[in-house]
């Protein structure tokens, strides 16, 4: 279900404080959101730009007055160079669904 548009507002400027100032963030269709982090120094950088947005999500929303919670699950994947943006989104959907089975 899709969430209320106070949320998704908030999701989204949450996800830009945690984002690298170089980063693209990007909501792809309703719930979904995507960072892109182009010139990491290493794979780690990845995991803790991850980690920095699933402990801000994870905070509490005030929405009307209202203490919400929401749940998020992430999916990292790094690309190599060779990768176009349709096969770095399959991979990075993929290793969220593997996460929610987990």
């Amino acid at each position: 279900e899709d969430a209320p548009d106070e949320v998704v507002m908030e999701v989204a400027e949450r996800l830009l404080r945690v984002a690298r100032s170089s980063d693209t963030v990007a909501r792809l269709a309703g719930n979904e959101f995507v960072i892109c982090a182009e010139r990491l120094r290493n794979d780690l950088e990845a995991v803790a730009i991850a980690d920095r947005a699933t402990l801000a999500l994870h905070q509490p929303y005030a929405i009307g007055g209202e203490e919400v919670h929401v749940s998020a699950t992430t999916g990292i994947a790094v690309s190599s160079g060779g990768d176009g943006p349709e096969t770095l989104l399959a991979n990075a959907s993929a290793a969220r669904r593997a996460a929610l089975e987990h």
